[in-house]
C-alpha cells in the first residue's frame, strides 16, 4: 500500500448509482460515476484563481472534463470544505499502454498549509494501487519544486527522464519555461518481467541503470538488425492541440515509421514548437535507427517510459534554451543528480 494506511482502503464508502467513491474524505470520480456540471465548473474556477491562465482545455471547459471522466480518461479526486465548496483537485490521466499520469493537483489559497495536497495525493495513490487497469504511473515534476521531488521519492517513484525547458508555467499571470523531472513507479509485476528493448549503444548503460532502479528486468539489444517483422502499418501521432500555450509538441512513433518520414515530421515540429518530444517504441530493432536519425538532428536523450506491452525511448529538442542550462536545473536526490550527470556526459553538454 502506498500513500495511505491499509485501513483507509478498507473504509471505502462506495455509494450507489452515479455517486463518487470516497477515500478518506476525498471524492473520486471515474467512469463508474459522473461528475456534475457545477463541480466541473468549480474545478475550472479553482485553476483560474491560482494560475489566471491555464492552457489545458479540459480544465477550461466543464463539459470536456465531464466527458473525459465518463470516458475513463480522467479520474478526478475532489476535496471540499464543510460548505461543500471545492477546495482541492488532483487527477489520474490515462495515457497509453496501461500508463497513467499524475497531474493537475491544485489547492485553493484558503486551504493551503493544511496538508490537503498530501491528502489528495494519498487518495490518488491508494486508488491507483487497487486499480487493475493501472500498470504504470508517471509524473512530471517541475524541477524547481524540490519538495515534490522528495515526496515522489518517498513514495517509491524513480527518476527516469529529465526534460530541459519543457513547459511554460502560467502562475499569477507570469510565464516562464520550466524544466521537468520525469519520475515513474511500476505498479504491475507483468511490466517488470523480462523482455527485450532495442536502444542505441550510447544509451544502453544509462537505460539499464534506470530499469534496474525501477525493478524491471530487460534484455537490452544494441544491434540495428532489420530481419524482425515490422508492425502492419506506420503510426505517427502528433499531439500539439490540447497543450496550446505550452509551446510543446509530443510525437509518438512506432517502428514502422521510416526515418525519412520521421525526420520530416521532426523538422516541421522543431520549427513550430519551443520543445519537441519524441516517444519511440523500442520493442523493435528499427527504433535504434529512428533514435540515431533524431540525434543527428540535435535531439538528445530524454528518458525511458515502460508500458504494459512496450517501452518507449524519449528523445527531446529545445529551440531557444541552451543545452548548457541543464547544469542550472535544481534537483533533489542523488538519483536525479546522477541522471543529469549521465545525460550531460552522453550528449557532450559538459
Amino acid at each position: 500500500m502506498i500513500g495511505a494506511p491499509e485501513t483507509k482502503m478498507n473504509s471505502y464508502a462506495l455509494t450507489q448509482g452515479i455517486a463518487p467513491k470516497i477515500i478518506d474524505g476525498i471524492e473520486v470520480y471515474s467512469s463508474k460515476s459522473s461528475i456534475d456540471t457545477e463541480t466541473a465548473a468549480s474545478i475550472a474556477e479553482l485553476f483560474k484563481e491560482l494560475y489566471v491562465t491555464y492552457p489545458d482545455e479540459v480544465l477550461q471547459e466543464p463539459s470536456l472534463l465531464q466527458q473525459q471522466v465518463k470516458d475513463g480518461k480522467w479520474i478526478a479526486f475532489i476535496a471540499r470544505d464543510e460548505n461543500k465548496k471545492v477546495i482541492g483537485h488532483a487527477a489520474l490521466i490515462a495515457g497509453s499502454d496501461g500508463a497513467f499520469d499524475l497531474g493537475r493537483l491544485v489547492v485553493s489559497k484558503e486551504a493551503q498549509g493544511q496538508s490537503l495536497g498530501k491528502k489528495l495525493v494519498d487518495a490518488r495513490l491508494a486508488y491507483a494501487s487497487s486499480a487493475h487497469d493501472i500498470q504504470v504511473l508517471h509524473s512530471e515534476t517541475v524541477t524547481s519544486h524540490t519538495k515534490t521531488q522528495r515526496f515522489c521519492e518517498q513514495e517509491g517513484f524513480v527518476p527516469t527522464g529529465l526534460h530541459l525547458a519543457k513547459f511554460t508555467q502560467f502562475f499569477e499571470g507570469d510565464q516562464q519555461r520550466e524544466s521537468i523531472l520525469m519520475v515513474t513507479k511500476v505498479m504491475d509485476e507483468q511490466v517488470k518481467s523480462n523482455r527485450a528493448v532495442f536502444l542505441p549503444e550510447r544509451y544502453a548503460n544509462l537505460a539499464g541503470d534506470l530499469y534496474n532502479a525501477l525493478g524491471c528486468s530487460r534484455k537490452i539489444m544494441r544491434t540495428n538488425c532489420h530481419d524482425s517483422l515490422l508492425p502492419d502499418k506506420p503510426t505517427l501521432h502528433v499531439d500539439n492541440n490540447d497543450l496550446k500555450g505550452f509551446g510543446l509538441t509530443v510525437i509518438k512513433a512506432n517502428a514502422a515509421v521510416d526515418t525519412e518520414a520521421l525526420t520530416q515530421v521532426a523538422s516541421q515540429a522543431s520549427k513550430d514548437a519551443e520543445f519537441v518530444e519524441f516517444k519511440l517504441d523500442c520493442s523493435h530493432p528499427a527504433s535504434i535507427g529512428q533514435a540515431l536519425a533524431l540525434r543527428s538532428m540535435g535531439f538528445i536523450f530524454g528518458g525511458i517510459a515502460p508500458g504494459k506491452s512496450s517501452d518507449y525511448l524519449i528523445m527531446q529538442q529545445m529551440k531557444s534554451c541552451p543545452k548548457s542550462s541543464l547544469n542550472l536545473v535544481k534537483l533533489h536526490s542523488p538519483h536525479s543528480e546522477k541522471l543529469r550527470s549521465e545525460i550531460r556526459t552522453l550528449e557532450g553538454l559538459d
